[in-house]
C-alpha cells in the first residue's frame, strides 16, 4: 500500500493514493491524486483540487466499470470513444455540493481540446456539458465542476478519421451491391 502525504508550494495538503483505495477519510484535503499502475511507477488516473476553501474530510473516486448500466448508457451517447469515466463523492469539512472543484482525468495522448467532450451524470442520465474552463496538457484533461457525481471524457473522431470511416462504409456497400446484382 503506497500513500504519500505531501506539501505543495502553496500550503495545500496533497494525498496520493493507489487506485485500489477508493475512499479516504483524513484531515481536510485540498488536493487528492488517485494513482494507477505498479507501485514503483504509478501514473495519475484522476485528481480533484478543492483549492483552499471547500476542502472535504472524505473523498471517493470510483472508476465506472465498462459493464455497468451507467457506462453502457454513456456509450449509447458517446460511442466507443470514452476515454475516462469516474463517479465521485465528497463530504465533510468545509465542502458543500456547490463548491467549485477542478477535476483532472487522465485520457492519454493524441487529442486536442476541441476534440474532447465532457459528460456529467446527473438525475440518472448523462448530459454533455461545457465547463467554464477546460484544458488538455497532452495527457490529462482539467476542468471545473460544481458538485460531484459521475464525470466522463470522450473524444470526437478527427474529420480525416470520419472521412476514412465513411469511405470504408461506402466501399462495403458498393461491393455488396455489385455481388447482389450478378
Amino acid at each position: 500500500m503506497r500513500e504519500i502525504l505531501c506539501q505543495e508550494p502553496i500550503p495545500w495538503r496533497c494525498l496520493q493514493i493507489p487506485i485500489f483505495h477508493s475512499v479516504i477519510s483524513v484531515i481536510p484535503l485540498q488536493r487528492v491524486n488517485v494513482l494507477i499502475g505498479p507501485s514503483e511507477n504509478p501514473a495519475l488516473a484522476v485528481a480533484a483540487n478543492f483549492g483552499v476553501n471547500g476542502a472535504p474530510t472524505s473523498f471517493q473516486a470510483t472508476q465506472i466499470a465498462s459493464g455497468s448500466n451507467e457506462y453502457q448508457n454513456l456509450r449509447l451517447l458517446a460511442g466507443d470513444s470514452i476515454l475516462s469515466a469516474w463517479d465521485f463523492a465528497a463530504s465533510g469539512g468545509t465542502y458543500t455540493n456547490n463548491s467549485s472543484v477542478n477535476l483532472t482525468l487522465a485520457v492519454g495522448s493524441g487529442f486536442t481540446t476541441d476534440l474532447l467532450r465532457v459528460w456529467h451524470f446527473k438525475n440518472n442520465q448523462w448530459q454533455l456539458i461545457t465547463p467554464d474552463t477546460i484544458s488538455y496538457d497532452g495527457t490529462n484533461v482539467n476542468f471545473n465542476v460544481s458538485g460531484f457525481s459521475g464525470y466522463a471524457i470522450s473524444a470526437i473522431p478527427e474529420p480525416s478519421s470520419m472521412l476514412l470511416l465513411l469511405c470504408g462504409i461506402g466501399s462495403c456497400l458498393c461491393s455488396r451491391r455489385l455481388r447482389t446484382s450478378r
